[in-house]
């Protein structure tokens, strides 16, 4: 028989932490190479009177958070293709079928996340500083819903569709765990540098925000899932 993926915790745990490193590298890589950058229309504006050709507020917000959903789509797939890998039992092609299928589902799950939360979190804020606790809110909205479908998919390629839910329930709490931590740190580590937002504007806490959702999602997802199942021993 072929080679199987995911056969006992040790396994799971290396190719989720490959999923991790990957997944963070590549969120930070998208947002500080702007591989998604995207530059709106110019349009016929007016300035006490006088027109002007230019971008207005609301072209630049659609624009930010178009790039902002692009970069955690990237995001997502990654690490819910590696964390369907870890817990596929199957063959090689098998756990591929299924990581390709976990990272479409990732990437949709990102980027609808951000087009619905973002909005909702940026009109409240116009209203009134929300603090830690918005901030929490924000960010649990935008990747417990990742943390659950990367543990689902996970339990699926272990061929446990009856556990799915469960381990995603896992995978959503490691998650907000992981938010948690990330907020309460970054809020001490960088004050002044909105960590609130979902994305700071300094580097290293945006490099904490991707590893620690990558780490929580990941370490929910191995605690989330059922125990493999032995391969019966072939006859001699």
């Amino acid at each position: 028989m072929g080679r199987s993926l995911g056969q006992g915790v040790w396994l799971r745990a290396i190719v989720a932490l490959a999923g991790v490193v990957a997944a963070a590298s590549a969120g930070v890589a998208a947002r500080e190479l702007r591989l998604f950058e995207y530059h709106p229309p110019l349009e016929k504006l007016s300035m006490m009177g006088v027109p002007y050709m230019g971008v207005s507020d609301r072209a630049q917000a659609a624009a930010v958070l178009r790039e902002t959903a692009a970069c955690f789509a990237l995001f997502g797939a990654v690490l819910a293709l590696f964390l369907g890998l870890a817990g596929t039992t199957g063959r090689w092609t098998q756990g591929v079928f299924k990581g390709l299928a976990g990272a479409v589902i990732g990437a949709s799950v990102c980027a609808a996340a951000a087009f619905l939360v973002i909005p909702i979190y940026e009109r409240a804020e116009a209203v009134s500083d929300g603090g830690l606790p918005r901030s929490l809110l924000l960010h649990s909205g935008l990747w417990a819903p990742l943390g659950f479908v990367a543990a689902a998919v996970a339990a699926w390629g272990m061929g446990s569709a009856t556990r799915a839910l469960a381990a995603g329930g896992s995978g959503a709490i490691g998650t907000i765990v992981a938010v948690v931590l990330y907020d309460l740190a970054a809020a001490a580590l960088y004050p002044l540098d909105h960590t609130g937002q979902p994305l700071a504007t300094v580097l290293p806490a945006r490099i904490m925000l991707f590893a620690a959702v990558a780490l929580g999602a990941a370490a929910g997802t191995i605690l989330g899932l059922p125990p493999a199942r032995p391969e019966p021993a072939t006859p001699a």
